[in-house]
């Protein structure tokens, strides 16, 4: 029975990641109809069905909701309702359901899966997406390495639609990796060959650096220590929150003196032209609705093209610009406490399993890579759906043991009152008379 059950988790874990891989392939993402998402929807309604059916072979889990989700429902309730002001209703509903959807099959599967077992099956797709993506450069160059490079080198795309997401997911692998040998539970996650685990790693590694994704290589060398370090108790985990807090607060301070070093050396102060969609955005979002936003995945509507004089871009490349000008301020806050409450969760279920937490580099790196780019508060993402999902693991391991906790004491206070209304045993000396 338990094996059973196991197999089903297995497949249910398998299918989700096929369908959240596929977001970003090239072939399933071109076209007025986005394949990937059409995949990714059935892949997580297949997963949480077959999560749903298992419990009936052996002994199962009652599905229920952990303080993520409750964040989570009310901002995809209020992405739902912008569609009454949206000017594209059923595209602001369409990619609702999505969201839904990924929400639905990493909650689902994050009943019965575990870090470990998510993880193994994580590295061995992306061994399958990295030899795939290699295998692709002597048959088109063109189709593997993306056009237009930005630093003058080829830069390997592969199978993904584009460069920076492949860095992003291999970026991710070979993180959770590192995480393994320093936790000590790389046979878990990778195997228990040695040579096998050196070989994948080099693998993921050498793929990682072809895709020369440097922002998100450089986001994820941030996120690890950080994570890592978050993830320990006492003193370690509070000076890790003084540094972080002063660094972010240095920076906002002398941003514009930043900026003027930057220029001064030589860099790209316009952070690849991003500044200069940010502020037209920004203007744009004043101008707007300011509360509401002007409706949820609308930004690269045709209506909004008059913005733009040159380059049209198809995100604000930042999410939290992006979720000001789609949902408001509304939704930009619902989006910070959403991401507070993962942080809180995969931090208590570090505490309690004594190791370092996957689901919280997972969210370091994707807020991180949402200063740039879109994943938090945009349309469905692989890397946004894998933070999702180690979230959803973690966050109900600490459910289940709390779950014990609480059916503990209940079987305690219910021993305490049967006994104060039990007569007390008589003594004996009474006994004796």
């Amino acid at each position: 029975m338990a094996a059973t059950k196991k197999s089903y988790t297995k497949l249910a874990l398998m299918i989700l990641l096929v369908g959240l891989i596929s977001l970003e392939i090239g072939v399933f993402t071109g076209g007025s109809l986005n394949i990937g998402n059409v995949l990714m929807v059935m892949s997580c309604l297949m997963a949480a069905l077959l999560i749903y059916i298992s419990p009936r072979i052996g002994a199962g889990k009652r599905f229920y909701l952990i303080g993520p989700d409750y964040v989570y429902i009310t901002y995809l309730a209020w992405c739902a309702l912008s569609a009454l002001w949206s000017l594209d209703p059923i595209g602001t509903l369409t990619q609702t359901i999505y969201l839904g959807a990924l929400w639905l099959g990493c909650s689902a599967v994050g009943m019965q899966a575990s870090p470990s077992m998510a993880a193994n099956y994580l590295l061995r797709a992306a061994v399958v997406i990295a030899l795939a993506s290699f295998a692709m450069i002597p048959v088109s160059s063109q189709l593997a390495f993306q056009p237009f490079s930005s630093t003058g080198l080829p830069e390997l795309r592969g199978v993904f639609a584009h460069q920076l997401r492949l860095g992003a997911f291999m970026s991710v692998c070979v993180a959770f990796i590192m995480i393994g040998v320093l936790d000590g539970s790389s046979r878990s996650l990778v195997g228990q060959n040695a040579a096998t685990r050196w070989a994948m790693f080099l693998i993921l590694f050498i793929c990682m650096v072809a895709a020369l994704a440097r922002s998100y290589t450089a986001y994820m060398l941030l996120a690890l220590p950080i994570s890592i370090l978050l993830s320990r108790r006492g003193w370690i985990r509070w000076t890790t929150i003084v540094l972080v807090g002063a660094m972010v607060t240095f920076i906002m301070i002398y941003a514009d003196q930043i900026v003027g070093l930057l220029g001064d050396e030589g860099g790209d102060v316009t952070l690849s032209g991003r500044t200069r969609v940010w502020e037209v955005t920004m203007s744009a979002y004043e101008e707007g609705p300011a509360l509401r936003g002007m409706g949820y995945a609308t930004f690269n509507l045709p209506a909004f093209d008059s913005m733009w004089n040159y380059y049209r871009p198809p995100h604000p490349h930042n999410s939290f610009i992006a979720a000001l000008f789609e949902t408001g301020l509304i939704g930009a806050v619902l989006t910070a406490v959403f991401i507070l409450s993962q942080i809180v969760t995969v931090v208590r279920s570090a505490n309690m399993r004594r190791a370092t937490s996957l689901g919280l580099f997972l969210i370091i790196m994707t807020f991180l890579a949402s200063l740039t780019g879109v994943n938090y508060a945009g349309k469905p993402s692989t890397l946004f759906g894998l933070t999702m999902l180690f979230v959803a693991i973690e966050g109900r391991l600490v459910g289940s043991v709390n779950s014990v906790i609480r059916k503990q004491r209940s079987g305690a206070r219910r021993a305490s009152k049967l006994q104060s209304v039990l007569p007390a045993a008589p003594s004996s000396s009474e006994v004796t008379r």
